[in-house]
């Protein structure tokens, strides 16, 4: 079984500076003996999702199943997944998604993807890649708190309901921002770099 677990998740969030608040809340949502519970990949101590170094096409291929086992089951949970590059292009997430913990080592696409209900961007780290959200449409609430960005895009992004930046780190000096929102989008404490 993946080695991936609750105190794992809670590392993380520290890690990446989350308050004691916040982390509790996250943990509250999830049972107190919670852990990832699938097959290790390359008899490794993690899963295909949670492990540091993984081949990109298998990755893929368990992603798609991983993908289609979660719509059935209400909910996209990428808690703590490790992604390498990856292209959510035109992708839609029709169910409460959660990348909480979640890192992205290489580029990442979300352009024109639809996100039907909430997404949380918990203390999420893009790593020295871009991440495009250009023409990204958010129909639910969407929260980015601790997020890390090197390089985005959130050009022409559409948001339909309330949107939190909180915390939010853009360190690559290349940020681009033009939003068309019915709400708010209060961009709280973020830090830009580069």
């Amino acid at each position: 079984m993946c080695a991936f677990n609750r105190n794992e998740l809670e590392s993380i969030l520290k890690q990446r500076g989350l308050s004691d608040d916040w982390i509790n809340i996250v943990l509250s949502g999830l049972p107190d003996d919670w852990s990832c519970r699938r097959k290790p990949y390359r008899n490794g101590e993690k899963c295909i999702f949670h492990a540091e170094t993984k081949d990109p096409n298998e990755f893929k291929d368990a992603f798609n199943q991983e993908l289609k086992d979660m719509e059935k089951k209400g909910k996209f949970d990428f808690i703590g997944f490790i992604f390498p590059k990856i292209d959510f292009s035109n992708t839609i997430f029709s169910k409460p998604t959660r990348f909480v913990g979640a890192t992205f080592q290489a580029e990442t696409d979300f352009m024109q993807a639809i996100f039907k209900e909430m997404v949380l961007f918990i203390g999420t780290e893009f790593q020295l890649q871009s991440a495009r959200f250009t023409k990204a449409h958010f129909e639910g609430t969407v929260a980015f708190i601790k997020t890390i960005f090197f390089v985005t895009s959130f050009s022409e992004a559409k948001f339909h309901d309330f949107v939190l930046f909180d915390g939010v780190e853009f360190l690559g000096g290349v940020f681009s921002m033009k939003l068309n929102s019915k709400k708010e989008y209060p961009l709280r404490t973020p830090r830009f770099g580069g």
